[in-house]
């Protein structure tokens, strides 16, 4: 089939997930924090309403027509005096700070096999444990993000505890001095993390509880047990009890996902998948649609 009915079987099984399924997560304070979402024609959204105070809130602006279904649900890490109106850091607003935050990008989904998947773990709790031992923080929340690897939130992190001098009005710019310094000393440390999501203060990032835009798995939040024994499987939401054929391109990658000794391939690349390996592929571009299921 066409990229036009790839597009339009990832939006039948994406709204059908966030109409049917979704249960918001939110961080504390949201009415502080920017939201906005990526369509599947590419464009951004901000959300309308000025606070996202409550999960009601946020499902109800997800809902509406000329948002839903959306492709990717991103939120900004810090908190903002009118969060509505984040923009370009030339633009000055009031910062009220935020947890630090952390992305470790060091698996692929597509070719990750269960020792690859335990050492992103272990890296990731390892860096839970140098925060705690060297800085004291200790609270602590894990998420899957959907493709690449896990973010790390240090959510009883305050800047204060590092500049206690300091005028308000000023605030970003100490955040972003803090949060370097911190990406450096992890940097020095071995861990593989991008520093920029670290210090960037107005940086968005995909909202938990949401679907990754390019795979169809959720953002998942873990606790350290849950992250102990997660595997990629958890992230699997979309059905796997209904089937679809697709044209396979990648057709190395489909032996490794999850559930690869279910999928049956012929010679010309062509499978009967489950909905949520479908989407997968298709998301990634690995695949096309050949005829839609029930």
């Amino acid at each position: 089939m066409s990229s036009y009915h790839d597009a339009n079987f990832l939006k039948r099984w994406f709204g059908w997930w966030y109409l049917n399924v979704w249960e918001p997560w939110l961080p504390k304070h949201s009415n502080w924090h920017h939201f906005r979402v990526v369509l599947f024609d590419g464009r951004w959204i901000k959300l309308r309403d000025k606070r996202i105070r409550s999960k009601h809130v946020l499902k109800k602006n997800i809902l509406k027509p000329h948002i839903f279904p959306p492709k990717h649900i991103f939120y900004s890490v810090l908190r903002w005096l009118d969060p509505k109106n984040i923009g370009p850091k030339y633009v000055r607003a009031y910062c009220l700070g935020g947890p630090l935050l952390f992305d470790i990008d060091v698996i692929n989904v597509f070719s990750c096999n269960e020792d690859a998947l335990d050492e992103a773990k272990r890296q990731t709790l390892a860096l839970a444990d140098f925060i705690s031992d060297e800085l004291g923080y200790t609270d602590f929340l894990f998420v899957f993000t959907g493709r690449r690897g896990f973010h790390v939130y240090v959510q009883d992190f305050d800047m204060m505890d590092f500049v206690h001098d300091f005028n308000p009005l000023h605030r970003e710019k100490y955040e972003r001095s803090v949060r370097k310094y911190i990406a450096e000393l992890v940097l020095k440390q071995g861990f593989k993390i991008d520093a920029q999501v670290t210090c960037d203060t107005r940086r968005v990032v995909r909202l938990p509880n949401t679907l990754h835009g390019g795979t169809g798995l959720q953002a998942l939040p873990l606790s350290r047990s849950q992250l102990e024994n997660f595997r990629i499987e958890d992230a699997l939401v979309l059905p796997l009890d209904s089937y679809v054929k697709v044209k396979v391109t990648g057709t190395t990658v489909l032996k490794q996902l999850p559930f690869s000794e279910a999928i049956h391939m012929n010679s010309n690349g062509i499978a009967l998948v489950p909905i949520a390996i479908a989407v997968m592929f298709i998301a990634s571009g690995y695949a096309s649609l050949l005829e839609d299921g029930p």
